[in-house]
């Protein structure tokens, strides 16, 4: 039966929750949490989850190296995200003054509020942050619960129900199917898009550092091209996805290299498909 996994019986009975009445408590002034029994007055899954015997951990990957969190789910999300923002360098975006976080903060946390909604737990797998030169990949366990479309990828069906329900009186989640938008939306305006991936096994959420719009056109030149050196074509959504350029952005590309003969185009909007000429070197002197 879906979404059960949290009223199962949990398989450690020894369970306390310090941490997770504190940090309710500082969070909301409340002293209780409810749902934590099954019918036959056993903790469930869910009080597991949330107790400080937690088997469940956010992990932050970096250079061969692991921090793992311990500790409530709530309480691990909030000290992974805060270590994740501090240590996210501020940046500048290309002709701008203001300076950015190289990963939005909104985008971060709501990847994280995300994970912790949707991952499946029967798996007993971690949530893994990993962290590239460019590039922040938080991979959750658990595909898509059937029959979700891909517009349905967001907090309006979670598969952690109960844990949706606190989170919610956390005020960390709203459950209105805000999720996606809300993490595209640290990235208006600046040329720059997430990348989502789902698969039978996980769900994975890629968001581009800031510090890529400090580059010169010639560096979202390479990147295409470099797309199209292995694989030859590309549709423009392709393209947007694999190089986390706004579909904006990869059309004003694509326009500057079909004009310096170094691609070609076959079809309309972001269906349109791109096909490689040659094997051309990275042009010169591009004026975005």
């Amino acid at each position: 039966m879906l979404h059960s996994f949290e009223e199962l019986r949990s398989p450690n009975q020894e369970l306390s929750f310090k941490q997770i009445n504190d940090y309710v408590y500082k969070k909301s002034g409340k002293r209780t949490i409810s749902g934590l029994m099954t019918d036959d007055g056993f903790y469930n899954n869910y009080a597991y989850m949330i107790s400080d015997q937690c088997p469940w951990h956010f992990i932050i990957r970096t250079d061969g190296y692991d921090m793992v969190f311990d500790g409530p789910l709530p309480v691990q999300l909030e000290q992974c995200y805060e270590h994740l923002r501090e240590n996210s360098p501020f940046t500048t975006i290309l002709h701008r003054v203001a300076k950015y976080r190289c990963y939005p903060s909104s985008a971060i946390l709501e990847t994280l509020v995300n994970a912790t909604l949707h991952f499946d737990a029967s798996r007993m797998s971690p949530i893994v942050i990993e962290l590239e030169r460019d590039l922040m990949n938080i991979t959750s366990p658990g595909g898509l619960l059937p029959p979700q479309e891909w517009t349905d990828i967001v907090t309006t069906n979670p598969r952690n129900r109960r844990m949706a329900d606190l989170m919610v009186s956390l005020k960390y989640a709203s459950l209105k199917g805000r999720g996606l938008s809300m993490i595209k939306s640290g990235y208006h305006t600046s040329g720059l898009v997430p990348c989502f991936i789902r698969t039978e096994d996980e769900f994975s959420v890629r968001l581009p550092s800031l510090d890529m719009r400090s580059r010169t056109p010639e560096n979202d030149a390479n990147m295409v091209l470099s797309y199209l050196l292995e694989h030859r074509s590309a549709t423009i959504s392709e393209l947007s996805m694999n190089t986390m350029l706004s579909i904006y952005a990869v059309k004003k590309m694509v326009a500057i290299l079909e004009q310096q003969d170094c691609v070609f185009t076959m079809g309309i909007g972001v269906n349109r498909r791109v096909y490689l000429v040659n094997a051309p070197k990275v042009p010169k002197n591009i004026v975005m």
